[in-house]
């Protein structure tokens, strides 16, 4: 088988029902096994504490069957160790040794608060010798039920503290007259059946010899489980895995009288039911994908639900075959161009669909049809119209060129004017420009002249300034002089000289003081002609300022014009090139027009082929 046969048969040997039974088996053997483990163990252990009490009762009755009364009872009251006590001294520590007892001791009771100890076998942790007493408290109650009756008991389980868990023995020790005059006691420790590693070490053992005799029957039963029950059941899964997963090509081999074979035997013929039906669905199905619609199924040759699945194949394709038998004839008398077919059963579903979109394809059709038709006519009359129109168009349009030809030449001729304006008008603003730098030139020289008349007038002031200080000190000189003149007078003889210097002096000051006036004259001549040319500066410059503004206006009414005379330029060339454009476009209409009508007639043609056409078809 391919992997994915492995695959299932491996899954299904993983999950084995002989392993599960033999689990179940072990799982049933081990629980019993710890019961029985549990049991055993807890009769070992009443079986270990009934031994160890009869260990310690028998050591007691020993002991008494050896020691004399009436000797116990002397020793007791003399407190004298003689040769017997010493002899039972040496049997007592020789049984104790022997018999491995926790405690072995010989005491009378017959005192009130207390017990006197005859002797006691020597141990680790203590040995009380003749005549050392000891509380009653510290003893078990079946130790006085012997002392008081004489009979040998023997004590339940009991823990005594440091000593651990104990069981004693008693025995009564009895004179020649038959009267208890003492008791012996032995001490059994119970130390080892009651020990958790003694225990575990015990159970372990047990389990081990109870697992190894359960295992052993488990692994007889495993090969006998997978042969009678594994391996049939095995097949079985691995068949109704292949059939689940689609395939039917597999077999199961094993036959029995037992359920298993009953199973195997429904199996197969399962397989064989399951062939048959697919092998007429792949019957059913290749005479489908070939066309043969009218293929059936014999619905006799399978029973249950296989019968009603063939049932229902058939109804399928009846269900469907009839549909598809309509649409095709309604498509068989399309294809003979009869638009008045269609579909008229009474379906539902997709088929309904099938039958509305048919039904509507064609309707559509039909009516796209008249519709041809209808344009055809329109389309017919519309051609010879175009026709008669593209004549009249392409004579209106020889004439429409012409006269473009004629309005081009004049716009030509008067954009050569508008461009001669534009260039005159531009060399007149670069003439005013100039005039005006002039001007401008002329208006700084004016400014400077201003500045300079400025200049000297108040020079001429500082002047008359300079003037009226020499008239002072000549003034101030003729003083002096006049001064001096009297001082000579006075003086006679001796201020002769004196009186011709002041003379000197005098007529100096004179003459300077008319020389300042006359400067002071022609300063003051001088400073009125500079205020007179400063004004008449003024006007010029206030002139030559109208001029420039004069100049400007005239500048920018030339550049106006020449502005105007640009964009009358630039007018002019694009009505010279729309006309051109225009022109242009008449010529094209004029070819247009021709092939128009061209056009025309040959749309008349082929509408009359289309007209011929449609009327083939029933509509």
């Amino acid at each position: 088988m391919g992997d994915g046969n492995s695959n299932l048969y491996q899954r299904s040997d993983k999950k084995k029902l002989s392993r599960k039974i033999v689990v179940i088996n072990l799982i049933s053997l081990l629980v019993c096994s710890a019961i029985f483990s549990f049991f055993n163990y807890a009769f070992y252990r009443s079986d270990s504490i009934d031994n160890y009490s009869n260990r310690a009762l028998a050591v007691t009755e020993i002991i008494v069957s050896f020691i004399d009364g009436d000797n116990f009872k002397e020793v007791m009251e003399s407190g004298i160790k003689d040769d017997v006590y010493l002899a039972n001294k040496e049997i007592v520590q020789e049984i104790y040794n022997r018999m491995n007892l926790a405690y072995l001791y010989i005491l009378d009771s017959k005192y009130k608060d207390s017990v006197v100890y005859y002797m006691e076998a020597e141990t680790d942790d203590s040995s009380f010798t003749l005549g050392d007493e000891d509380p009653l408290d510290d003893y078990a109650e079946e130790m006085f039920h012997t002392i008081r009756t004489g009979e040998s008991t023997v004590t339940k389980i009991y823990d005594s503290g440091e000593y651990g868990i104990m069981v004693s023995g008693f025995s009564a020790i009895k004179d020649s007259a038959g009267r208890v005059v003492g008791v012996v006691g032995a001490d059994v420790s119970l130390s080892e059946v009651f020990s958790a590693k003694r225990n575990m070490q015990f159970i372990f053992r047990l389990l081990i010899v109870v697992i190894l005799c359960t295992l052993i029957p488990v692994f007889i039963q495993t090969p006998l489980f997978n042969k009678m029950i594994t391996k049939p059941i095995n097949e079985c899964v691995f068949l109704a895995n292949n059939i689940a997963a689609g395939k039917t090509d597999v077999e199961i081999h094993h036959s029995s009288d037992n359920e298993l074979g009953l199973l195997a035997d429904a199996m197969r013929k399962m397989v064989t039911s399951i062939k048959e039906i697919q092998e007429d669905i792949m019957f059913l199905a290749n005479k489908v994908s070939e066309g043969q619609m009218g293929t059936r199924l014999d619905t006799t040759v399978h029973q249950g639900d296989f019968s009603k699945i063939s049932i229902g194949l058939n109804k399928m394709l009846e269900n469907v075959s009839t549909p598809l038998n309509d649409t095709i004839s309604v498509m068989e008398r399309v294809a003979h161009k009869d638009l008045s077919a269609r579909i008229n059963g009474d379906y539902m579903g997709d088929f309904k669909n099938l039958q509305n979109y048919v039904n509507e394809a064609v309707t559509n059709l039909n009516e796209s049809l008249c519709q041809v038709n209808d344009a055809v006519i329109e389309i017919s009359r519309g051609a010879d119209k175009i026709a008669k129109g593209s004549t009249v168009l392409m004579k209106s349009t020889n004439e429409q060129a012409e006269s473009l030809e004629i309005i081009s030449s004049s716009l030509e001729e008067i954009n050569s004017v508008t461009n001669s304006n534009a260039q005159n008008t531009k060399s007149g603003i670069n003439l005013v420009d100039t005039a005006v730098i002039s001007v401008d030139e002329s208006n700084d020289a004016m400014e400077k002249m201003n500045n300079a008349m400025a200049s000297i007038l108040s020079s001429s002031q500082e002047t008359s300034k300079i003037i009226k200080t020499i008239d002072d000190i000549a003034f101030q000189t003729n003083l002096l002089a006049l001064n001096a003149a009297v001082e000579a007078a006075t003086a006679g003889e001796a201020g002769k000289g004196f009186a011709i210097v002041a003379e000197e002096v005098k007529n100096l000051a004179l003459r300077s003081a008319d020389a300042a006036k006359n400067t002071d004259s022609l300063i003051e001549e001088s400073r009125e002609n500079s205020q007179i040319g400063s004004q008449i500066v003024d006007q010029v410059t206030k002139s030559f300022q109208a001029m420039k503004d004069q100049f400007n206006k005239v500048k920018n009414i030339v550049n106006e014009i020449s502005i105007s005379s640009h964009e009358q330029a630039t007018g002019v060339n694009q009505i010279s090139t729309r006309i051109q454009q225009m022109n242009s476009i008449t010529q094209q209409n004029v070819k247009d027009a021709e092939f128009s009508t061209k056009l025309a007639k040959k749309l008349h043609n082929q509408a009359a082929v289309l007209k011929n056409m449609v009327d083939k078809f029933k509509l």
